[in-house]
């Protein structure tokens, strides 16, 4: 169901007076031939606010008036509820009032033709990494702060696991890792939890429980785990995800 910003004032504005007076009828009729031009342009006309190419009987028509249309679209010119300029008519302060629900019906266009171009095997639209972290985002626990500047860190972890397992993220998977970084664990540690829970048979499980293993020992950074394993003087390793040696060390799908 689509609306539009209405303002009590419009059955009073001093246009709407001017309009009433133009077309000859009550302020009251003059109002409500407004509401319905504004909420018949929500279907035709784009977030520009442009009618130029609509010819003055369907703008009319759209309005409720039944009378001489080239008469009731000059009076809307004439009292400023259409702007006009060399490149044509406009809806007055039209980006102001629906612009924004334009734009969302756009961009929620553009979504659906992005998911149907991205199908499983079984013909399912799948989400894009972008869509699960946003959904995760609406979803999260209202208790944690949510801080926009670890949103670049988030998305950077949702990348990487994807890439790691060549899979769309969890959504429990995201809310944990964005509850994490909101409690200040270091960026680089959840993407070694990543990297530790690439090839094993549950990698979710896995991941979480290192998170809660590290949180258990207080461990909130990769230097802390560095540390931990006594290589804190070792240079940040660089995964080859393509050689099985990488995650040699770890056996199993369960942590000490």
């Amino acid at each position: 169901m689509a609306w539009i910003e209405l303002h009590q004032s419009i059955w009073t504005h001093p246009k709407t007076y001017r309009l009433a007076k133009e077309l000859k009828i009550e302020p009251m009729y003059a109002a409500s031939h407004l509401i319905r031009f504004w909420c018949w342009a929500l279907d035709v006309v784009d977030e520009s606010g442009d009618i130029s190419y609509l010819p003055d009987e369907e703008i009319a028509a759209g309005a409720g008036w039944r009378k001489q249309a080239h008469t009731f679209v000059c009076a809307l010119i004439s009292t400023g509820w259409i702007d006009t300029d060399v490149s044509g008519k406009y809806i007055h302060d039209w980006e102001d009032y629906a612009g924004k629900l334009l734009s969302k019906r756009k961009a929620d266009r553009e979504r659906k033709r992005t998911r149907n171009n991205h199908r499983n095997s079984n013909g399912i639209p799948m989400e894009s990494p972008q869509e699960n972290l946003e959904n995760s985002n609406r979803n999260r626990t209202l208790t944690v702060p949510y801080h926009i500047e670890r949103e670049k860190d988030a998305r950077a972890c949702v990348e990487l696991w994807e890439t790691i397992t060549g899979g769309t993220i969890p959504r429990d998977m995201a809310q944990e890792i964005i509850t994490r970084l909101n409690m200040d664990t270091d960026v680089e540690l959840v993407k070694e939890g990543i990297r530790l829970s690439a090839g094993k048979s549950n990698p979710t499980a896995y991941m979480r429980k290192c998170l809660q293993n590290w949180t258990a020992d207080g461990i909130k950074t990769y230097q802390d785990y560095c540390k931990r394993n006594k290589s804190s003087n070792a240079p940040k390793p660089k995964a080859d995800l393509s050689s099985p040696e990488t995650y040699a060390d770890v056996e199993g799908d369960d942590l000490d």
